[in-house]
């Protein structure tokens, strides 16, 4: 059975206003690109959910508790 070693990497897109959905599209496949060429196979994007917990100040200020969701795009190659 092959043995892999495994990278994770976080993802986050960057567009403005009326930019079209496309130029995630390009700074994904961008990414995924510059990690194939140094021998990653892309396998999957994942979702990571982070409770954060407001602080001492934050609560008195009325904050609560928040969920934070952060992209992770998983590659992997053969251990050598």
């Amino acid at each position: 059975m092959a043995s892999y070693e495994y990278k994770v990497i976080p993802f986050l897109a960057r567009a403005d206003a009326g930019d079209s959905f496309e130029i995630i599209a390009v700074q994904l496949q961008k990414v995924i690109d510059e990690h194939a060429a140094q021998g990653w196979e892309f396998l999957q994007l994942a979702s990571v959910r982070l409770l954060v917990k407001a602080g001492c100040f934050q609560r008195l200020q009325g904050k609560k508790d928040g969920l934070e969701i952060y992209d992770q795009l998983i590659f992997r190659k053969p251990s050598t």
